[in-house]
């Protein structure tokens, strides 16, 4: 109960503040209130999105980060962790929070689809792969609708396109490096 009243503190003073000082952000000061009141991961987990929201990806990550020190088999936390890893274009780091993400829950279809942005960015396309088959074996809807959704989309075929030798390796099931 504690932990849903945090976390509506947040949400409205988020919404309050944005909506009062127009492009001003909150200040950090106001967010470290409601880090001591966290006391469990989804409280933690929750402020990060919050921050995420605001775009202060480094306060998202240590929210992120004291959700994982204090379950660390929470693996929504990971995935979320991998989100912002992301967002800073460090995709080996995203790449192993997924990772981390799919070891505590095979069956996460955010984390599988998620890590195979990260391989796509980093060019192991057979890999970005094979995680898409996973993430589409889990939920083919959610992995449709992200798709449509996906800036990369376009990219994706122009990459196909550009190596069409690239989807007949792995259909075959066979290694491709570039």
């Amino acid at each position: 109960m504690i932990m849903k009243h945090v976390i509506m503190v947040v949400i409205l003073f988020c919404v309050v503040n944005t909506a009062s000082q127009a492009a001003d952000q909150p200040k950090p000061r106001d967010f470290d209130q409601e880090i001591i009141k966290c006391q469990n991961t989804a409280c933690f987990n929750e402020l990060g999105f919050a921050y995420y929201k605001l775009h202060r990806i480094p306060e998202a990550m240590n929210a992120y980060s004291m959700a994982i020190s204090l379950d660390p088999g929470y693996q929504l936390a990971y995935n979320n962790l991998g989100v912002c890893y992301l967002h800073l274009k460090d995709y080996l780091k995203a790449e192993n929070a997924f990772n981390t993400a799919l070891t505590l829950d095979p069956y996460y279809v955010k984390a599988a689809y998620n890590l195979s942005v990260a391989l796509f960015w980093q060019k192991k396309y057979y890999n970005a792969f094979k995680a898409y088959q996973q993430a589409y074996t889990i939920n083919a809807a959610y992995v449709r609708k992200r798709l449509k959704d996906s800036k990369a989309k376009k990219k994706i075929k122009q990459e196909l396109k550009r190596d069409s030798n690239l989807l007949r390796y792995m259909k075959k099931g066979g290694a491709y490096q570039k």
